[in-house]
């Protein structure tokens, strides 16, 4: 994923969850009714199963939608692990294997 897009995705995070924090509560509230009616009525039969995985649908989803400071730390990481696997980034990483071995050398000598 391109940083720019994690970067909004990240702004939009949160009107996100709240839409579905908000489905799942009125779902569920929903299904309730909907099932007492159902019991009241004495039509339990006609009882529709995909209200009942809508609603298990959304508790489940809602949960994995990530946190803004999720995202963020994500496109840290691979902007991170992008750079650690750059060139120039291997090449001050043997320049400081060099300076530290000399180093070494002249701290072990005395």
């Amino acid at each position: 994923m391109s940083l720019s897009f994690l970067i909004y995705l990240a702004d939009i995070v949160g009107p996100i969850q709240f839409t579905f924090i908000l489905l799942v509560t009125s779902s569920w509230i929903a299904f309730i009714f909907y099932v007492g009616y159902l019991a009241e009525t004495n039509k339990l039969k006609e009882f529709k199963k995909w209200t009942l995985c809508f609603c298990l649908t959304l508790s489940l989803v809602t949960p994995i939608i990530p946190s803004k400071q999720a995202i963020y730390m994500m496109a840290g990481a691979s902007i991170g692990k992008d750079l650690i696997e750059s060139e120039t980034a291997k090449k001050i990483k043997s320049i400081i294997d060099v300076k530290l071995d000399d180093y070494y050398k002249e701290v072990t000598k005395k």
